[in-house]
C-alpha cells in the first residue's frame, strides 16, 4: 500500500493513514535547496508545534553532519553521524526511512545510512513534517501489501478519489473452488467485514465476477458474466468514485460500474482476500485545479514527467504546461470537442506558435483513467499516452528555465511527478530481505545503439537472479552466478520485449518457486530459484539503459 504525494511546498504536514508499525516505509525523494543551514523530518504524535517527535533527522548542512534525536517535553541526547554526508547543496537524494520493531533504520541513495533505536513507542506517531529547505519531488508512505491485507483510506473515500491496484491472481487449474477467489472490499471497519459498501469478487469457478454489498446479510449480486482474470496474469484494476458510482477499470477499460448502497464516506478501509499477489495498492486523491507544481532546480535533458489523471464526465478539455515564468515552452492540450491534441508553445514576445494537431488518445474519449509521459530531450519533447509512443514535440524555447508544471481543465489530476534518471551501474540495498510475495519494479529505455543491459538481485559476491536482455540476438539470458560461476543459461522466451530508445516497465515477483517476470504488464517468464531468495540483499541495474529509480514493493 502507499500513499503517494506530488502535491506539496515545504514546510509539509501530512497524516500518516494508519499510523507506524514495522515494515512502514517513506521514501522522500528531492534536492537540498540553496542557502540553508539545516533541514529536518520529523515522526510526531500530532500536528501541534509542541508534539512528542519519536524521530528527528536533521541534516546539519553547516556542519557536515546529521543529527538524530527525540523530542518529548524536551531534546534527548543527540545521535551525531558525520562519517559521510549525502544532503550537501544542490546534491539529489533518495531517502527511505524504514519502521523496524527496534529502530528506525535509514537509507539514503540505495545504501544503508544509519539506524536510530526507539526512544518513543512508534505507535505514537501519526503526523511526518518535513522543513523548509528540501525541494520535493515525491513522497511515499509505502506498506508491504501482504494478503490478507487491511489499508486504511484517509477521511473514507470520497467523490473524486481512487485506488489502483495492480497484482495476479495465484491459483491454478488444481486450485479448489474456494482457493480459485479472491476479493477486494471496500469495508466500514478494519477488523471486520460486518459492513461491506462493496464486495468485489472474480469467481474463476464460474468465469464470472460478483459486485454485492454486506449489511447484516448479503445484498442482491451484480454480475458479470465474464472473468477476465487468469492466473498469473498480471492485472491494472482501479476503483474511482463518481456521482453515478464506483466506476472500476480493468487494464485502462470500462469493466463495471457499481450504483453505491451506502455513503460513498462510509467506505473507510480496503480488505483484500484469497488466491492474489499484489504488487502494489495506491491511494490517489485530486489535485487542485489549476495545479502548479514548481521544480526550483530546473526541468533537465532526460528527465520523465508523468502525469496521471480521468476526464470528467461531459468535460471538453484539459491541459499540461511546462512553464518558464510567464511563457510556456510547451502545451499539451487534449481536446475532447475536436476530437484532437493541441501542442504548441507561448512565448510573451511572439504569443502563441504554430499548432501541431494529433488525433486524441481513445482515453481522452472515453474517459477512461490516462497516463501521460513526457520524456525530456535537449531538442524535443517525445510523449506516451498509456504506455504508448504518441508524438514528438520539437523544442522552440529553452527548456533550461521550465520551473514548474501546470495542470488544469476537465479532469481529476492524480499524480504530477518527476522521474529522474539514475547513474550507472546503480546498487540499490534492499531496505529488507526479499521474500515471498515481495515485488520488485524497475523502469527505464534502452539507450539508441546499445548491444546488452543486465538487472541482477545479488547475494554478496553471488548472483541470484541475472536479467540480460541482448539487442541483436534478440533474447533475455537469465542465469545465477555462484560460487564464482555461472550456471546454465535459461534463453528460452516467446517474444522479445526490448526496443531501441523505447521505455519499458519490468516487474519481478518472488513467489515460492521462482521469480516471475512481467514486462510491460505481461508475463514474460519463470526463473526458478537456484538459492534461497531470502539471501538477496541488493539489486543493481547495468549499463546499456536509462534506468529510473527501483522500487521495492
Amino acid at each position: 500500500m502507499s500513499y503517494n504525494y506530488t502535491k506539496f511546498d515545504t514546510p509539509l504536514l501530512e497524516h500518516i493513514p494508519g499510523g507506524l508499525h514495522p515494515g512502514k516505509m517513506f521514501t522522500i525523494k528531492g534536492f537540498t535547496q540553496y542557502g540553508f543551514q539545516r533541514v529536518s523530518i520529523n515522526l510526531q504524535s500530532d500536528s501541534s508545534d509542541d508534539a512528542v517527535i519519536a524521530f528527528h533527522l536533521n541534516p546539519r548542512l553547516d556542519s557536515n553532519e546529521v543529527c538524530c534525536n527525540t523530542y518529548d517535553g524536551g531534546w534527548g541526547d543527540e545521535q551525531l553521524h558525520s562519517e559521510y554526508f549525502p544532503f550537501n547543496e544542490g546534491q539529489r537524494f533518495t531517502l527511505r526511512i524504514v519502521v523496524g520493531e527496534h529502530a528506525y533504520r535509514v537509507f539514503v541513495n540505495g545504501s544503508f545510512f544509519l539506524e536510530f533505536e526507539h526512544r518513543v513507542c512508534y505507535d505514537t506517531v501519526r503526523w511526518l513534517r518535513i522543513s523548509d529547505g528540501l525541494e520535493l519531488h515525491e513522497v511515499i508512505m509505502q506498506d508491504y501489501v501482504k494478503v490478507p491485507y487491511v489499508g486504511t483510506i484517509e477521511n473514507g473515500m470520497a467523490i473524486g478519489k481512487a485506488i489502483e491496484i495492480k497484482g495476479v491472481p495465484t491459483f491454478d487449474d488444481e486450485s479448489g473452488p474456494n482457493a480459485t477467489r479472491f476479493s477486494f472490499n471496500f469495508c466500514y471497519e478494519g477488523e471486520n467485514d460486518d459492513f461491506i459498501g462493496l464486495h468485489f469478487n472474480p469467481r474463476p469457478d464460474g468465469e464470472t465476477v460478483v459486485l454485492n454489498n454486506y449489511n447484516d446479510g448479503w445484498g442482491e449480486e451484480q454480475i458479470v458474466e465474464y472473468n477476465p482474470f487468469r492466473p498469473w496474469t498480471m492485472f491494472n484494476l482501479m476503483f474511482v468514485a463518481t456521482e453515478e458510482g464506483m466506476r472500476i477499470f480493468l487494464d485502462h477499460k470500462l469493466f463495471a460500474v457499481y450504483p453505491y448502497r451506502c455513503g460513498v464516506h462510509e467506505m473507510r478501509y480496503l480488505h483484500i482476500k484469497g488466491s492474489v499477489s499484489i504488487a502494489s495498492v495506491q491511494y490517489l486523491e485530486p489535485l487542485p485545479n489549476d495545479f502548479m507544481k514548481e521544480i526550483p532546480s530546473g526541468l533537465q535533458p532526460k528527465d520523465v514527467i508523468k502525469v496521471k489523471g480521468m476526464m470528467h464526465p461531459h468535460g471538453e478539455r484539459v491541459f499540461i504546461n511546462l512553464k518558464s515564468g510567464d511563457e510556456i515552452p510547451f502545451h499539451f492540450n487534449p481536446r475532447h470537442d475536436e476530437g484532437e491534441v493541441v501542442m504548441n508553445n507561448y512565448s510573451t514576445s511572439d504569443e502563441w506558435g504554430e499548432e501541431v494537431r494529433e488525433p486524441l488518445p481513445s482515453c481522452f474519449m472515453d474517459l477512461i483513467p490516462f497516463e501521460v509521459k513526457i520524456k525530456v530531450r535537449k531538442d524535443k519533447f517525445k510523449i506516451y499516452v498509456n504506455e504508448r509512443s504518441y508524438a514528438k514535440f520539437y523544442v522552440r524555447q529553452d527548456i533550461d528555465h521550465v520551473y514548474a508544471i501546470n495542470t488544469g481543465g476537465d479532469a481529476s489530476f492524480y499524480q504530477v511527478k518527476i522521474l529522474r534518471r539514475m547513474e550507472p551501474p546503480y546498487i540499490e540495498e534492499l531496505p529488507s530481505p526479499l521474500d515471498y510475495g515481495r515485488w520488485i519494479h524497475v523502469t527505464g529505455a534502452v539507450i539508441k545503439h546499445q548491444e546488452r543491459f543486465h538487472i541482477d538481485l545479488h547475494s554478496g559476491d553471488n548472483i541470484a537472479m541475472h536479467f540480460n536482455p541482448r539487442i541483436p540476438d534478440q533474447v533475455v539470458v537469465r542465469n545465477s552466478y555462484l560460487d564464482g560461476e555461472w550456471g546454465e543459461e535459461d534463453r528460452e522466451n516467446d517474444y522479445f520485449p526490448f526496443e531501441e530508445s523505447e521505455p519499458f516497465d519490468i516487474f519481478i515477483s518472488c513467489q515460492p518457486d521462482a521469480y516471475k517476470i512481467y514486462i510491460n504488464g505481461v508475463f514474460f517468464a519463470d526463473y526458478p530459484h537456484r538459492f534461497p531468495c531470502q539471501s538477496v540483499t541488493h539489486l543493481l541495474v547495468g549499463e546499456g539503459a536509462h534506468f529510473f529509480e527501483p522500487e521495492i514493493l
